[in-house]
């Protein structure tokens, strides 16, 4: 039997064109290799790109009906919280106005073209949509293979006892630069894909147990679905705009 393989995708921001090819992409390449496999979004389906709805649509969908022997995870990214806080907080007022700052605006516009505009916004959000968003994990692990997804990263010092927040909002220094990390057994053994923070190259970014995914899609980047398997060296797949620098 093939070694389980995980393909894990970076921030899509509403970048639906890119998910949709690197999906397409993903899919051939899972047919070709056979075997169980995890497909893992870590977080930021939604916010700054322009087709948000039809990106967690998209991702709702598949999860549902996966192709065979591929199971499809989502985690939940600090922009997913952003709008959960908005629709939900009992400040909604300063929360919807912290979101629509930071890309739900875009969002938002997406979500009235697909429902038309309400004089409450949270009624143009499908109600299953945002229960789904409500649902997701904050991360996801393989202990066997010391794989772990999560959104932004982790607290080296706390792992696995860390704060929610960390986990969606971390850009911390001592997290990015593994040789800072504490010799503890949580951490042995332990390799942490993430998103969060694009890569000024937009090319994905590994340093010794961490891996950065987020290329950037939203800002011209490509879209970046890191590819493991046990035994097999890291690989890549992406999806770019057509007119995207080669």
């Amino acid at each position: 039997m093939a070694e389980p393989r995980l393909y894990a995708i970076g921030d899509v921001h509403g970048e639906d064109a890119l998910l949709e090819s690197l999906h397409a992409a993903i899919f051939a390449h899972h047919a070709v290799a056979g075997g169980p496999a995890e497909l893992v979004h870590v977080g930021d389906l939604i916010d700054r790109g322009p087709d948000s709805r039809a990106v967690v649509e998209r991702v709702m969908r598949l999860q549902s009906a996966p192709p065979p022997l591929l199971n499809v995870v989502c985690l939940r990214g600090n922009h997913e919280q952003m709008l959960i806080d908005a629709f939900r907080s009992d400040e909604a007022e300063d929360m919807l106005g912290f979101w629509l700052r930071n890309g739900g605006n875009e969002t938002l516009l997406s979500y009235e073209r697909a429902n038309g505009r309400q004089a409450d916004w949270r009624a143009c959000v499908d109600a299953h949509h945002l229960a789904w968003l409500e649902s997701l994990p904050h991360y996801w692990e393989s202990p066997a293979l010391g794989w772990l997804c999560v959104h932004a990263g982790i607290d080296p010092a706390t792992w696995p006892r860390c704060d929610e927040e960390i986990l969606l909002w971390t850009r911390s220094e001592k997290f990015f630069d593994p040789r800072r990390w504490p010799r503890r057994k949580e951490l042995a053994g332990l390799f942490v894909i993430h998103g969060h923070t694009p890569t000024q190259d937009f090319l994905p970014d590994q340093r010794g147990q961490r891996l950065n995914i987020d290329t950037g899609a939203v800002y011209g980047g490509p879209l970046t679905c890191a590819v493991m398997q046990a035994g097999a060296p890291l690989a890549f797949l992406e999806a770019r705009r057509l007119n995207a620098r080669s």
